[in-house]
């Protein structure tokens, strides 16, 4: 089967608290160099809703002097920081009521990091555009793999590979992201939900989102030129639909005319 732990780490993003926090617990009992015990109960109280903004307030990436110690060693800092990233993915889908400021104090703590620490973060918001991958089955079951080619291409982009750049926009058609927008995919909501996720990204993270402008424009692009060719063809058939209606009232008036200079004709 697929390894347990990719599988507890998606966990820790679900939106519901319990089962994050049982994610937490499970992960900690490994002792990973990046999740020591003080850790794990780090990330228990970053998914609890009354605990979250005090934990946040606190944690640091990097030392800042005696009694503001990092909470990570340098070198596992990237592994902490996914995984901090993930239990604040629920917080940043709700804007209104007490979610609000539970909200903005997720995405000032996220500006924090360095772009490189963002890859699950973009990935939330093109990552339900991708085309799910089975690993694995049974007659009750599908495993969907942890790790996607976006996922891989997101790594490159954020260490700087121009080549990963340049490919995101033929991974995006690829992809078939267009084909969402078509009447055969039942009218999805996944673009709209990218368009606004990533509207909101832009403008809270600002120069963060730099280095992952390649994929989040290639997606746009892709469905933007979807979107120019179903409009079009509406036009190309609204005006395909007039002309024949107006060459049936046409043909009508000239046959009414017909009609009445035969009338007149046999009155004379």
């Amino acid at each position: 089967g697929a390894p347990v732990g990719p599988l507890l780490e998606r966990c820790l993003s679900a939106d519901e608290p319990d089962l994050a926090g049982l994610a937490v617990r499970c992960l900690g009992q490994w002792r990973l160099p990046h999740l020591t015990a003080d850790n794990a109960e780090r990330l228990g109280r970053l998914v609890s809703l009354d605990d979250l903004k005090n934990e946040l307030a606190g944690l640091r990436m990097t030392s800042e002097g005696v009694g503001a110690e990092a909470a990570v060693e340098p070198e596992h800092r990237p592994a902490f920081a996914s995984l901090v990233v993930r239990c604040l993915l629920p917080r940043l889908k709700k804007r209104s009521g007490k979610h609000a400021s539970l909200r903005s104090a997720a995405l000032a703590w996220l500006g924090r990091l360095e772009p490189g620490e963002l890859v699950q973060l973009i990935y939330s918001v093109i990552g339900p555009l991708e085309p799910l991958l089975a690993v694995g089955q049974s007659a009750d079951t599908v495993v969907i793999s942890s790790r996607t080619p976006w996922t891989d291409a997101l790594v490159l982009t954020a260490s700087g590979d121009a080549e990963a750049g340049r490919l995101w926009l033929g991974m995006a058609r690829e992809a078939g992201v267009a084909q969402l927008l078509g009447v055969a995919s039942g009218g999805s909501k996944r673009p709209a939900g990218f368009l606004h996720a990533a509207g909101d990204l832009l403008k809270a993270m600002g120069e963060h989102t730099r280095t992952y402008l390649d994929p989040l424009m290639s997606v746009a692009m892709v469905l933007l030129e979807a979107a120019s060719e179903i409009c079009e063809s509406a036009a190309a058939a609204a005006t395909e639909a007039a002309a024949e209606r107006m060459g049936e009232f046409a043909a009508n008036a000239e046959a009414g005319e017909e009609e009445e200079e035969e009338v007149e004709k046999g009155e004379g």
